[in-house]
């Protein structure tokens, strides 16, 4: 039995990897800057990433990689204040009843994402989800980020589990290895979108329900 369940927000919880690409693609655009969307699939699951400082340099280097993603950072801040990102539409039909069912049973859950605190708790209170999850930890609190475990080890110890009590969901390559090099089992969300690599996942499901016998045998 598994007594706490840490869930990945983006793509694991909500379907939102697509909607944050398409808003970073059309930001470029207007800037006159093009970046393949193969290229734009690197940036998923990342807290971080040279993405920047690779278009600033494709596009003559006029702009640094740190400002263009300080720009885009202001923008997405802006569309945050004014509530133009609706995240209550985005929710996977399969996750629901398997949160309901975890917490009628007691087992613990947190989400570790690499959104932003303010973002992840935006999108619980738009789900209203809050009776369900008691620890929410955000990438921007450490200084690396996925695959780095360190986000998955202080969860861990938030919930007061020990990896082998501990089941991570994700889905992207960069959560799959940090939930891996913390220690944990690790299930993911089979996504063919954005070129992950999930065969380091330690199983994949097509419907959240499937991953309930790896919490406990009375799923089964």
């Amino acid at each position: 039995m598994k007594k706490a369940v840490i869930f990945d927000l983006d793509g694991t919880l909500i379907d939102s990897e697509l909607f944050y690409l398409n808003l970073l693609l059309e930001f470029l655009k207007r800037k006159g800057m093009v970046l393949p969307f193969e290229e734009a699939c690197k940036t998923v699951g990342a807290h971080n990433s040279p993405i920047w400082e690779n278009v600033a340099r494709a596009h003559g280097g006029s702009i640094s990689g740190k400002a263009l993603r300080q720009e885009y950072k202001d923008e997405f801040e802006r569309k945050f204040r004014n509530r133009e990102l609706d995240y209550s539409q985005m929710q996977f039909a399969d996750v629901l009843p398997v949160l309901e069912k975890l917490r009628a049973d007691g087992v613990r859950m947190a989400i570790a994402s690499s959104s932003s605190d303010k973002i992840i708790r935006r999108v619980v209170e738009q789900q209203n989800w809050e009776r369900f999850f008691s620890v929410l930890v955000s990438g921007d609190n450490f200084r690396k980020s996925k695959p780095d475990p360190e986000i998955y080890r202080y969860t861990m110890k938030q919930l007061g589990t020990a990896p082998e009590e501990t089941l991570v969901v994700e889905d992207s390559t960069y959560g799959i290895e940090a939930g891996k090099a913390a220690g944990v089992m690790v299930v993911a969300r089979r996504d063919l979108r954005f070129g992950f690599h999930q065969e380091k996942a330690d199983c994949l499901f097509d419907d959240m329900r499937e991953i309930l016998p790896k919490i406990s045998d009375k799923y089964v």
